[in-house]
């Protein structure tokens, strides 16, 4: 095979040729064709999508449509066609992605997206944009996750967009260079086809031609010609995609929430990794019959598999971002008894300490008079999740003991006290796996709306009644609380219940009672051996500070529910906090 390359701009003279920077030709006027046509019913007066392609456009370097003419029968000709142009595509695609980049604004998700149809009918879709995923661990993880969906392109197009996807991956060198065919159809059954050939590299250490920073290059070439695997046009709509996309890594910048707090070591270690891409994707002419109905969801969908790509780089970020908060560990247990005991025993100390040192750092930049960080938002998945901290003081209570124990009296008695205070009907299900050491629960609630939600928890509760060096050094309780993954006994049922994770902790400190303060508790109240001046029990009385942190998801709902009734149902859940509180407080005082 002679490895023979062909510029697309010239060929079939789809558009005029440029030289020195120059248009050939002045452009003419687009004259409203096949594509439009068959649109314009459904946009109305005119069609927007389709516009005269700028200068910009026209003069786009060669690499977005340089690829092998035609991919031979033979394994190894293949392989060496596409090795032979491996560092040029990668190359050619950094440089050009940076420079076209380069005036979109980095602070924000920005694109450019410019849509139009050629004198052939093809419709093409010149595109680029900046997106950068913040706090992530490192640029291999936005990488990994950048591979992980080009390699399951077809599982997620098949469950995003429900259309039924087939991929073919032919590796001619495994992590290097790939090609791959894959072939939907959409509800209409429309067939669309595209084979293209993938390069990637990941510039750990950076390198002088490609920036001098580390950095990861992904370059994608659609195939011409292909002899294995022909193009059948008359069964199937073509589909070209020729772009490049450049992640770069920079020290994270923490948003104003993340500032307010004191950071653990693992969150000061965190990095901002920006993905610019760029690319020309064609969807060819049918050259078939074809309804306009079916073509307008075909056209729709040429940018789609892009949008799905960064979607699921987002939720794996964010889902491994979550998943390495200090208060998380994935839990998964089985059916046998004795492998959950061993499971969740083998994990015990290491939670403990993890609750202790991240609930100290984090709310230690609050004031010790019952203050509070409280953060809601929602993904981009629809999850509802609440980052909350607090700092509560028991003033003149008899000992560290009697306020640990008023907290595990709420957390062994939570159904009881949801269903006195919210009216809610809620069923807790005990597992003692090693009496006043691990503890599993699982708590159903169904609200007044009869929506319901469940949850599966794990508890690991200590008193140091004499201080520990791993702990401070000081007496300190500690109740660490983190949710089930996966449980072989009890399976959530999403079709009929709203999940709710949860991973949290309470860190309780001692210290000398003050009889002067009177703000810590919020009612001026004391214990009830403080209330008799003089007898002696007063100057045994101490104060006890409670530091709780964590993070809750109230996960997006898989059945029909109203969002004034989700509303409903997530403020309920996210006041089971003050709930906690105020049982704890009549236990002290009352």
């Amino acid at each position: 095979m002679n490895g023979e390359m062909k510029c697309g701009l010239e060929r079939e003279g789809a558009w005029p040729t440029a030289r020195d920077g120059a248009l050939a030709v002045p452009p003419k006027k687009r004259q409203v064709t096949y594509w439009a046509r068959k649109v314009s019913a459904y946009s109305g007066a005119g069609c927007p999508l389709f516009v005269q392609p700028q200068r910009s456009e026209l003069t786009m370097p060669a690499f977005l449509w340089i690829r092998p003419r035609r991919a031979s029968s033979v394994k190894s000709e293949r392989r060496a066609t596409l090795m032979g142009i491996r560092m040029q595509q990668l190359h050619t695609g950094y440089q050009y992605t940076m420079a076209r980049c380069g005036s979109l604004d980095q602070t924000t998700i920005c694109s450019s997206d410019n849509r139009f149809e050629t004198d052939q009918g093809d419709l093409c879709c010149d595109r680029s944009d900046v997106h950068t995923f913040e706090g992530v661990k490192s640029l291999q993880q936005v990488y990994d996750a950048v591979l992980f969906s080009v390699s399951n392109l077809e599982i997620s197009v098949s469950e995003r967009l429900g259309h039924i996807t087939v991929r073919d991956e032919y590796e001619e060198e495994e992590g290097v260079v790939y090609n791959s065919r894959v072939i939907t159809t959409n509800e209409h059954g429309v067939t669309t086809e595209s084979s293209a050939v993938i390069f990637t590299h990941l510039f750990a250490d950076g390198d002088p031609a490609f920036g001098g920073e580390p950095c990861a290059v992904m370059a994608s070439s659609c195939v011409e010609e292909d002899e294995l695997y022909p193009y059948l046009s008359m069964e199937r709509v073509r589909r070209d995609s020729t772009t490049a996309a450049v992640f770069t890594v920079s020290k994270h910048n923490p948003t104003a929430s993340e500032a307010g707090g004191a950071m653990t070591g693992e969150e000061s270690s965190l990095v901002d990794v920006t993905m610019r891409r760029t690319g020309l994707m064609k969807l060819h002419r049918p050259a078939f019959p074809i309804s306009d109905t079916a073509l307008r969801e075909v056209q729709d969908g040429v940018t789609s598999w892009s949008a799905i790509m960064l979607k699921i780089i987002r939720e794996m970020v964010k889902t491994q971002a979550q998943k390495a908060h200090p208060l998380y560990t994935r839990i998964c247990l089985t059916k046998d008894w004795e492998e959950r005991r061993a499971t969740l025993m083998a994990i015990r100390m290491e939670k403990l300490h993890n609750a202790y040192h991240f609930t100290m750092a984090r709310c230690g930049s609050l004031d010790q008079s019952a203050r509070r960080s409280d953060n809601r938002f929602e993904t981009d998945e629809g999850h509802i999740d609440l980052d909350r901290c607090d700092i509560q003081v028991f003033e003149g209570v008899k000992s560290l003991q009697q306020v640990f124990d008023a907290v595990m009296f709420y957390m062994t008695n939570m159904e009881i006290t949801i269903s006195e205070r919210l009216g809610h009907v809620a069923v807790r299900d005990d597992y003692v796996i090693e009496e006043g050491v691990v503890y599993n629960s699982r708590v159903i609630i169904t609200n007044n709306d009869g929506i319901t939600a469940e949850s599966n928890a794990v508890g690991f509760p200590h008193v140091f009644a004499e201080g520990d060096p791993a702990f401070g050094g000081e007496p300190c309780a500690i109740l660490s609380v983190d949710c089930i993954d996966e449980d072989e006994l009890h399976p959530y049922v999403p079709s009929e219940r709203l999940r709710r994770d949860a991973s949290t902790a309470v860190v309780l400190t001692v210290s000398k009672h003050n009889p002067q303060s009177k703000h810590g508790n919020q009612t001026g109240n004391v214990g009830p051996a403080a209330e008799t001046s003089g007898n002696g029990k007063e100057s045994e009385l101490v104060d006890v500070t409670m530091r709780r942190a964590g993070y809750m998801r109230l996960h997006r709902p898989e059945f029909p529910i109203s969002d004034g009734e989700l509303q409903d149902l997530h403020d309920g859940i996210a006041g089971w906090g003050k709930i906690m509180l105020k049982t704890v407080r009549e236990i002290l005082y009352l």
